[in-house]
């Protein structure tokens, strides 16, 4: 069977202005707080999104951020930081910005939240997997610590202990990665059973509790990290430091090279479920947004403002970010279109098609000759390890033809 894949006439030609219009079009304010916003998250389509304040509700949106509305949050903590899920189902929270804090989970879009005995620390970030069932915090006093079961529980890690203040982790929990203000990276490819360089600095085993710093080029550490986030298949990885250069990892951090964006104070950073569109914010700055997992950067036409948090969906089609000051601190969000490339995988007996799930509803479609086209009946599964829409074939005795097609 001879396959052939389309993104259909309609996508196909739009593709080069697809793919640079998170450039050309504009940062929308959608939201207007007046406490310092800390936190904010997505889920994988980008249609529900969640934010933070330092001292206030929680704010949730259910149509990519054009309006929101106050979840129910009777707790008096700082807030700190926020996650979700990938379909926005359970939310995390973090607290313990002013003085030590619980962390808050809701498995209910925010409806209902509950601490289940968490340990109370000085929280600076929390993260989770693709369904939630994982989720891990740092604090600044040198603790991270991992539940497996929704929040219901809590344990420490064997990480070092160091000023943590951002972690990242990969859609199926398996891959960690944790910075430290002042400190290190330090990876775990294991949900946090070890933590370990992955330097390349050396080809010999590498401990298993040992931190990795990045050298800029006069040879001199670079360690005042600001933020961390990691690909949802943990092959990718992206940190910003303040008052330094963006490293990416490209081997679930084995090894990091420093990206062409420029060495400034950045704040936050987020990435699409494949790791190739970037989103990097800086402290009293501009946002950078790359398409190509790094090798370029643009800084598209966001307002210098003093962000403290950024989002994206799976696919990199819309991005959120927030604004930490009193008294103003707007919340801006930016959308563009979405281009899903179809990726073919050969078996035995069938083959596979799959694409990042989309932030637009798309439909795969089959043709024969190229002139008419039917819905491909068989649904699309979400792998949840990759966040990838996956669709299932028989392989027949003729040459196809597949495309997506915009709803």
């Amino acid at each position: 069977m001879k396959i052939v894949l389309m993104r259909t006439a309609i996508i196909f030609c739009g593709l080069l202005t697809a793919v640079h219009s998170i450039f050309a079009q504009t940062w929308t304010q959608s939201h207007q707080g007046f406490l310092p916003w800390t936190g904010v998250a997505s889920s994988a389509d980008g249609t529900k999104v969640v934010a933070v304040l330092t001292n206030g509700p929680v704010w949730f949106s259910t149509n990519s951020g054009y309006q929101w509305f106050i979840v129910k949050w009777t707790n008096s903590y700082y807030s700190t930081a926020v996650t979700s899920s990938e379909d926005g189902t359970v939310l995390a929270a973090a607290t313990g910005k002013i003085s030590s804090g619980p962390l808050f989970v809701s498995t209910n879009s925010g409806a209902i939240w509950a601490t289940n005995n968490s340990p109370y620390e000085y929280w600076t970030a929390i993260a989770c997997s693709s369904d939630g069932g994982e989720i891990v915090a740092v604090a600044t006093n040198g603790a991270i610590y991992i539940s497996k079961d929704t929040g219901n529980t809590w344990l420490p890690s064997g990480a070092p202990n160091e000023h943590w203040i951002s972690i990242a982790c990969s859609a199926d929990g398996s891959q960690l990665a944790a910075v430290a203000t002042n400190g290190p990276i330090c990876v775990s490819t294991n949900a946090g059973a070890t933590w370990m360089t992955n330097s390349s600095f050396s080809s010999s085993v590498v401990p298993t509790s040992q931190s990795f710093f990045p050298k800029d080029q006069s040879g001199s550490l670079n360690t005042n990290w600001q933020a961390v986030a990691c690909s949802a298949d943990k092959t990718k990885l992206v940190a910003v430091l303040n008052g330094g250069p963006i490293y990416i990892s490209t081997n679930a951090g084995s090894t990091w090279t420093p990206s062409i964006a420029p060495s400034t104070n950045w704040q936050a950073v987020a990435c699409s479920a494949d790791g190739t569109k970037l989103i990097a914010a800086v402290k009293n700055g501009p946002i950078y947004t790359s398409i190509d997992a790094g090798a370029t950067w643009i800084s598209n036409n966001a307002p210098s403002l003093s962000w403290t948090g950024v989002a994206s969906s799976a696919d990199g089609s819309k991005l959120v970010a927030v604004v930490g000051t009193v008294g103003v601190s707007p919340i801006y969000t930016l959308q563009s279109t979405p281009a899903p490339q179809l990726n073919p995988m050969l078996g035995n007996s069938n083959f596979c098609l799959s694409w990042t799930l989309p932030s637009t509803n798309f439909v795969l479609q089959q043709s024969f000759n190229l002139v008419s086209w039917s819905d491909v009946t068989n649904a699309p599964t979400l792998n949840l390890t990759n966040l990838q829409n996956q669709v299932t074939l028989s392989p027949t005795n003729s040459s196809s033809f597949f495309r997506l097609i915009s709803q």
